[in-house]
């Protein structure tokens, strides 16, 4: 089989194939929220141990070989 003799019964579809960049692109990231303990004394902890504080989540970030199989297969299911 040659690509020169591949026909696309719904060719429209392959306006879908960007789709997974324009979401990853314009969608905000999903947060998860994080355990935290309370104490009185946040801030002079904080001090003792030089950091800054942060917001109570944090972004999850796959790996390039979970990113590398989700284009794969996005593109397997749409010329499916």
């Amino acid at each position: 089989m040659s690509w020169s003799t591949l026909t696309l019964t719904y060719p429209l579809w392959l306006l879908l194939l960007p789709l997974p960049v324009v979401v990853y692109r314009f969608v905000p990231a999903y947060k998860t929220k994080q355990s935290a303990i309370k104490v009185p004394f946040f801030n002079k902890l904080l001090d003792i141990l030089g950091e800054q504080p942060e917001l109570g989540a944090s972004q999850l970030q796959p790996s390039w070989w979970q990113r590398g199989i989700l284009i794969v297969s996005w593109c397997y299911w749409l010329l499916q």
